[in-house]
């Protein structure tokens, strides 16, 4: 059995390949054919993904076990939560729900935690073309979030973030100012996103 403490964790999302993708040192991605999430067993290059079986959480999402062919063995893996954000990573592995990512989803995403810590988003608004039109990135620096805009350019001290009902997130600057960031993607997406959100940037 391998057992694993997730240090690296988060969530990416790519709606123009298809691709969402949990990680919690581990990387999954989902299968939109299956309706589960599969697991990469080469994260950092060209996707070798693998089927998951005997999923088992605990009732409070503290440990997510499973059993899968891991580079030619079969091997049963334990992740145990070090973190709130682990929990909310295997309640989604568990049983998360996709059905279809619509070909009118246009923005992508990516957003990291290390040793449950905020690292970083960002989050990309791109044409019917997939070209990048505009782009928004926050940041975790010594110990204070920064906001960095395009269109025009700016970097700010964020005093809070929030995921709206209207799948936008919001902020408010360190200097008075609040905006919002728009995000095509679906519901079930974004209410994941908005959980990440909720639960792993504090500010």
């Amino acid at each position: 059995m391998k057992i694993i403490k997730p240090k690296a964790s988060g969530i990416t999302y790519e709606p123009k390949v298809k691709e969402l993708c949990l990680i919690a040192d581990l990387k999954f991605s989902y299968s939109l054919d299956l309706n589960k999430f599969l697991l990469d067993e080469n994260p950092h290059g060209e996707p070798s993904l693998k089927d998951i079986f005997d999923v088992v959480v605990d009732d409070k999402f503290t440990t997510l076990s499973f059993r899968s062919i891991y580079r030619n063995k079969e091997t049963i893996f334990k992740l145990e939560r070090q973190h709130e954000i682990d929990s909310l990573i295997f309640e989604a592995i568990s049983n998360f729900d996709l059905k279809v990512i619509g070909q009118n989803e246009l923005d992508k995403f990516q957003l990291f935690f290390e040793e449950g810590k905020f690292k970083e988003l960002d989050l990309y608004k791109q044409n019917e073309k997939y070209e990048l039109i505009d782009s928004l990135t926050v940041i975790s620096e010594e110990d204070e979030i920064i906001l960095i805009k395009q269109n025009p350019w700016g970097r700010f001290k964020v005093d809070n973030l929030a995921c709206a009902d209207q799948k936008q997130l919001d902020y408010s600057l360190n200097n008075g100012d609040t905006g919002s960031y728009p995000l095509d993607i679906n519901n079930t997406v974004y209410n994941l996103f908005s959980k990440f959100i909720e639960i792993g940037i504090t500010t």
